[in-house]
């Protein structure tokens, strides 16, 4: 499993590198340091949420790893009460992106505002993949986890350099959303035919 975090970090660091390298060819460094910003105000600050929730269920879900339904059970309550949680943040962040930008940084920050408020309905996103993507960690299934975090970064390189050339920076918030939407179809489906998950209600 440490072997497949580093690799994933790897990969991820790799994209990002590439990410910026183009953005900084194409455009300019003020353009690669606006969207360095705009990514990290939309999915580097609100992805803390994730984190602080991952230490308690992480440990909840390797209790009952080998349970399928107690663990679709889990993992199903765990998206509802993501869900509840980023809901309503993100709908409110969205709508104080214009004034928060301003008091974070400056004014010359203000054109990244609609890729920002894009961007960070991913999190909505993410609150249905987080949960998905830990299953193969508490299956001891690294492979499997590898494969499916580096999709996510490998698919992210060519959408931003398509949203930004195609949307400029707006652009680029939206293919992070898109990316983050593909995600969540490939888990779902991944998950579903290999670990047999289904969504509970209950």
């Amino acid at each position: 499993l440490g072997i497949a975090f580093l690799l994933g970090g790897v990969v991820a660091s790799g994209s990002e590198m590439i990410i910026q390298g183009y953005l900084s060819a194409m455009a300019s460094l003020s353009v690669l340091g606006l969207y360095k910003a705009g990514y990290q105000l939309s999915i580097t600050y609100t992805g803390m949420i994730f984190t602080a929730v991952s230490n308690d269920f992480y440990p909840r879900l390797s209790a009952v790893n080998n349970k399928i339904n107690e663990r679709n059970i889990l993992i199903s309550r765990q998206i509802k009460v993501l869900l509840f949680i980023t809901v309503p943040l993100v709908a409110l962040f969205v709508l104080l992106v214009p004034y928060i930008l301003p008091i974070l940084f400056d004014n010359t920050f203000n054109p990244v505002s609609r890729m920002v408020q894009i961007a960070s309905l991913s999190i909505i996103v993410k609150s249905v993949t987080m949960p998905l993507n830990f299953l193969p960690l508490s299956l001891g299934k690294s492979l499997d986890y590898l494969c499916l975090e580096g999709a996510f970064w490998i698919l992210l390189v060519p959408l931003v350099i398509l949203g930004f050339a195609y949307g400029g920076l707006d652009g680029t918030g939206i293919a992070i959303l898109l990316c983050h939407v593909i995600e969540l179809v490939y888990v779902i489906l991944f998950c579903r035919i290999r670990y047999g998950y289904r969504f509970v209600t209950q």
